[in-house]
């Protein structure tokens, strides 16, 4: 996530909430985010072995995942540090070996129910309770 982190939240989500919501800004970042995760479909085996047909249901808690990151990043006042640390988190207990069946399978709810309870609480306008950070 340290890579993913610099360039989603560190480059990209300031720049994006700088001319719309973070609402917006996170559905944009969230639909690249998905793409950016297609291509090992085409070259990782555990991808492959999968099949293409469930990248779908990767693809809709990559998009969730992003309100939670977001609200991360805003909430901590623009820290790409925390966003690195909870990427890193959350593929430890839902990507890896560490976090096989149902560890990943409540992780992955986890987010996915985050990012549905975080724009009710906090709004579309910043996903958080501080002002969105922007360039």
């Amino acid at each position: 996530g340290l890579g993913e982190e610099i360039g989603s939240r560190g480059f990209a989500l300031p720049r994006l909430q700088h001319g719309a919501s973070a609402g917006r800004a996170t559905l944009n970042l969230g639909l690249l985010w998905a793409l950016w995760h297609l291509p090992p479909f085409v070259y990782l085996d555990t991808s492959q072995q999968m099949g293409l047909w469930m990248y779908p249901f990767l693809a809709f808690p990559i998009v969730c995942g992003n309100v939670v990151y977001t609200w991360i990043y805003n909430s901590s006042g623009g820290s790409v540090l925390m966003a690195i640390i909870f990427h890193a988190s959350f593929n430890t207990f839902s990507a890896s070996a560490a976090g096989k069946g149902t560890i990943a399978i409540v992780m992955t709810a986890g987010v996915v129910i985050a990012s549905l309870v975080i724009p009710r609480v906090c709004g579309l306008e910043n996903l958080s309770r501080r002002s969105r950070h922007s360039l």
